[in-house]
């Protein structure tokens, strides 16, 4: 889980200091990367609450019957197999969102690294 440490620029956002930044340029690009930030933890916020629809165990499968016979399959109940359809569907879903978040995670990586090129180029930073 990729979690930023933003409290500089919510700091400088809630208490109007960003505007003491006089540069327009370099204000401007620090929001877009915040901007960047927000829609990367809006995606996966939808990837979290997916994971927390888990199916419970005890609905798929038919504990009673495996204990009275581990030699046989694990027995699925009609719940389960409802369940472990729907589940196939959630994972396809979860998979393509995944695949959107690490898209998101490496926007938000070259944007940062962006961000700091072009704040070190205006203020002549090494």
């Amino acid at each position: 889980m990729f979690v930023s440490n933003d409290r500089t620029i919510q700091q400088l956002k809630n208490s109007g200091e960003l505007r003491l930044i006089r540069n327009k340029a370099v204000s401007d690009r620090i929001m877009e990367y915040d901007q960047t930030l927000r829609k990367y933890y809006v995606q996966s916020d939808l990837m979290y609450s997916a994971l927390s629809d888990m199916t419970n165990y005890s609905e798929l499968f038919d504990f009673i019957r495996l204990d009275k016979n581990e030699n046989i399959p694990v027995p699925l109940t009609e719940q389960g197999k409802r369940s472990l359809n729907q589940a196939y569907a959630n994972l396809q879903l979860w998979n393509k969102g995944l695949i959107g978040l690490i898209s998101w995670l490496d926007v938000v990586h070259e944007e940062g690294k962006e961000l700091i090129a072009f704040i070190q180029k205006e203020y002549h930073l090494e």
